[in-house]
């Protein structure tokens, strides 16, 4: 039943003929001499919507979407004009001929003035175009909201492809480190295969929200950097400096993983190796710059393939227009800049 009643009301031929079955009963009471209503008075207002539905549907189907919505005002208006005088005249031969021949058994003539006939058809032009205006402004809203709701869906799959990618790229670093290690028999290995196995429950637990907190975030950042000194020989330069207002402020997450993944994996020249991390959280202004030495690459080349590409995608899906992401290769450094407004 539910059903029936929402296609009756979407339907156009329902919502047409119920408006005019409610003109005419209004009219039938406004035109009757005495109530009840006699078969003269229902006839009569018949009749005086005959030129009322040809002025409202040449104005709905002809002079609104080809001259008002396409705002021609210059020829809408005459033509509207013109179309409440046919109006008016085709009210008069109703009444003087079509009657006669419709209802010969009937005397009708018009009680209204031309003026007020021409008042009446402006009236319903107004009433009619204002529905479907309304209706039309109502479907576009629900159109609206469709097409948001698409976006916004089709944003979310496309950040978790693009999380499920960090995730086994952040993995992969990871074990390549722990195998090389392995391979010298370094006897903290195992010790390394826990602190992993840290990084796989943040990357299992922690990172499936849109948003967490940033102490986690760096957490992860901090056991990632544990991991890969055991690789590096004590006279490697490795800093990582903090300085959070707001600890617990939200961020998306492995926003910031994938530049101290760059950094380890293109900046890592034995005991000359070179990294520091400054990251800045003042007044919901997060600053994060990762500088290394260059290693494998030269000045010219830019490092980071699919972390970078996936880090400039995520920033610009999570925070448009209120990002800035730097690279600044030099001669034998590599300088990466990122601020975000939280």
């Amino acid at each position: 039943m539910k059903n029936w009643f929402n296609k009756c009301v979407q339907s156009q031929w329902v919502r047409h003929s119920g408006f005019w079955f409610l003109s005419l009963c209004v009219m039938t009471v406004g035109f009757s001499m005495s109530w009840p209503a006699t078969l003269a008075d229902l006839t009569y207002t018949a009749l005086f919507h005959v030129s009322l539905l040809s002025a409202v549907y040449l104005h709905l189907c002809i002079l609104v979407p080809k001259f008002l919505l396409r705002q021609r005002y210059l020829l809408y208006v005459p033509l509207l004009v013109i179309l409440i005088l046919l109006a008016v005249l085709l009210n008069e031969f109703t009444y003087h001929y079509l009657s006669d021949w419709i209802f010969p058994g009937y005397f009708f003539i018009s009680y209204y003035t031309q003026w007020q006939i021409a008042l009446f058809v402006g009236i319903y032009l107004l009433i009619t175009t204002l529905l479907m205006l309304s209706r039309s402004w109502v479907e576009l809203q629900r159109t609206k909201l469709v097409l948001e709701e698409t976006r916004r869906r089709n944003v979310e799959t496309e950040l978790q492809a693009l999380r499920d990618q960090v995730n086994p790229h952040f993995l992969f670093n990871s074990l390549h480190s722990i195998y090389a290690l392995a391979l010298e028999g370094n006897p903290r290995t195992a010790d390394l295969v826990l602190r992993l196995a840290d990084i796989l429950r943040f990357l299992l637990y922690e990172n499936k929200g849109e948003k967490i907190s940033l102490s986690k975030e760096l957490e992860c950042i901090e056991a990632f950097i544990a991991l890969q000194r055991e690789r590096l020989p004590d006279s490697a330069q490795v800093k990582f400096v903090k300085e959070v207002d707001a600890i617990n402020s939200q961020i998306a997450p492995l926003l910031l993983v994938p530049l101290v993944e760059n950094a380890f994996k293109h900046g890592v020249i034995g005991s000359a190796t070179d990294i520091r991390m400054d990251l800045k959280l003042i007044d919901g202004k997060l600053n994060f710059e990762v500088r290394n030495c260059l290693g494998n690459l030269t000045g010219n080349e830019i490092p980071g393939g699919i972390g970078l590409q996936n880090l400039k995608r995520r920033l610009i899906l999570q925070y448009p227009n209120r990002h800035r992401l730097e690279l600044l290769p030099d001669v034998d450094t590599y300088l990466v800049r990122l601020s975000i407004d939280l």
